[in-house]
């Protein structure tokens, strides 16, 4: 069985820069914030939670850190409020116009599945460029080092918010 690690902390500051964690080690974080507790659960995806903000959306779920072998913050991802065109104007403001913005076209595939138990129904899509005012799906911003992807789920009123160390 697996050892793993799990965090919980409360971060200090009220507007953390995501993009500037990436390629940190996680010990430089676990020094730089106030930890609640520690529990062995995974030593690549320890999950940190606090009450902190995204663009004046307030969150609540946490934030998981996905860390490479050498223990460096490779992705960091949490739920957010969905992306209204108040925070999307802000968000643009700081990273630019995206790279991609896209949204659901055809579905070309519709079939019920099932699993240990559990019915659910799966589809896969193709996707077609979009504008904000066109309900996009997806969002990307391609950065040097980094990658900024929002999957905007307007059903369950959240985005799902991923930072991405690249290459």
């Amino acid at each position: 069985m697996k050892i793993v690690t799990l965090l919980i902390v409360v971060f200090m500051s009220t507007k953390p820069y995501y993009e500037n964690l990436l390629g940190k080690p996680i010990s430089e974080i676990k020094t730089s914030y106030t930890f609640f507790g520690e529990k062995d659960i995974d030593d690549k995806k320890p999950y940190l939670i606090g009450d902190f903000t995204f663009f004046g959306n307030q969150i609540k779920h946490g934030v998981l850190f996905v860390l490479d072998d050498q223990k460096l913050i490779e992705k960091i991802r949490f739920t957010a409020p969905v992306i209204n065109r108040t925070t999307f104007d802000a968000i643009v403001d700081k990273y630019g116009e995206p790279d991609e913005m896209t949204k659901k076209d055809k579905v070309t595939t519709f079939k019920p599945v099932s699993s240990d138990g559990i019915s659910a129904t799966e589809s896969v899509f193709t996707v077609i460029e979009c504008t904000f005012d066109e309900n996009p799906l997806f969002i990307i911003w391609k950065k040097n080092h980094y990658q900024i992807k929002i999957t905007i789920k307007n059903e369950f009123n959240v985005s799902d918010v991923e930072f991405s160390a690249t290459q």
